[in-house]
């Protein structure tokens, strides 16, 4: 019947879940065995070479970037106001929290809107003198953000929904979380969760259309494709998160090289994923930020930066 076939392919899927994690559980077990940090970093990194690619995002990726560029800000690497052109890698789609399953929320994305609301934050950047470009190989994302780009000429917001979740945050994501939003838009009403979610924490954002429209989206692979060579402007600034643990050496190698093309001298690439260096590619590791997000485990990042040589 049609219940048992829908059992049995719940089921089947349900062990295929099972089996992929218990399988990257050990993959992460026997990485940090590794007697050498380089060769740790470097097996974590390339975790799901072999795994289709995953749109989903989530806003402690943004609260990571934020430390890190306030590390920046605090050793005078990035001057104030001196960020106007930013590029965004994979900027994601959400619309459910792939930890706990909830998904009472529309498809939205967060990182091109987060970082602006960061460099203002910390005055890396003026209002209304910043360029975004959100860079991306899915459909799916880049007509999701010209439709948001559509209506915001018509003067209409973008509402993002910020459940938090169930897990203990430390107190500085927690702050993060509250104060989302404080530079782009005003506090909007949320989608209230449902019922047998009861006691979900959630705030939403309505961001400005003046901030989504300093964001524009480019189809382009970075790591197999270059940016149009005959626009000249290069960035101050390009992120990137949890895109290049699908790609194995050689490719993350490609995409380090084609980064370096796209940023001004003197730029900086942050990414939470390790990244091999070559002395070929005109790019020099500056160091890190470690990122706790919980309050116990080892639940966090780090992010990496790279500054073009």
């Amino acid at each position: 019947t049609g219940d048992e076939k829908t059992k049995a392919f719940v089921l089947e899927n349900l062990r295929r879940v099972v089996q992929e994690q218990n399988t990257f559980r050990e993959q992460f077990d026997q990485a940090a065995h590794e007697s050498d940090q380089q060769a740790e970093l470097s097996k974590r990194s390339r975790m799901f070479h072999d795994r289709g690619i995953s749109l989903d995002t989530t806003i402690l990726s943004s609260f990571g970037i934020e430390g890190a560029l306030r590390d920046m800000k605090d050793r005078a690497m990035l001057p104030v106001r001196s960020i106007t052109r930013v590029a965004v890698i994979g900027p994601g789609l959400d619309f459910t929290d792939k930890g706990f399953g909830y998904d009472f929320y529309p498809l939205q994305t967060l990182q091109p809107f987060a970082v602006y609301d960061s460099l203002v934050r910390l005055g890396l950047a003026e209002p209304g003198k910043i360029d975004i470009t959100a860079f991306d190989i899915s459909r799916e994302v880049l007509e999701h953000l010209r439709s948001a780009h559509d209506r915001a000429k018509a003067g209409e917001n973008y509402v993002v929904q910020l459940p938090r979740e169930s897990w203990p945050w430390v107190a500085e994501a927690v702050q993060y979380w509250r104060s989302f939003g404080s530079e782009i838009g005003e506090p909007a009403a949320p989608v209230q969760p449902p019922p047998a979610l009861k006691g979900l924490e959630t705030r939403a954002v309505a961001i400005r259309p003046d901030v989504i429209l300093s964001c524009k989206p480019v189809d382009l692979n970075v790591v197999f494709e270059q940016f149009d060579r005959s626009d000249t402007r290069r960035f101050d600034l390009i992120i990137a998160t949890n895109v290049f643990l699908y790609y194995d050496t050689v490719e993350q190698a490609l995409a380090l090289q084609n980064i370096s093309t796209l940023l001004k001298p003197g730029g900086f690439f942050l990414t939470n994923d390790w990244l091999p260096g070559l002395p070929q590619i005109p790019m020099r590791s500056m160091g890190y930020t470690p990122v706790r997000y919980g309050e116990s485990g080892d639940w966090g990042d780090n992010i990496f930066w790279w500054q073009r040589q």
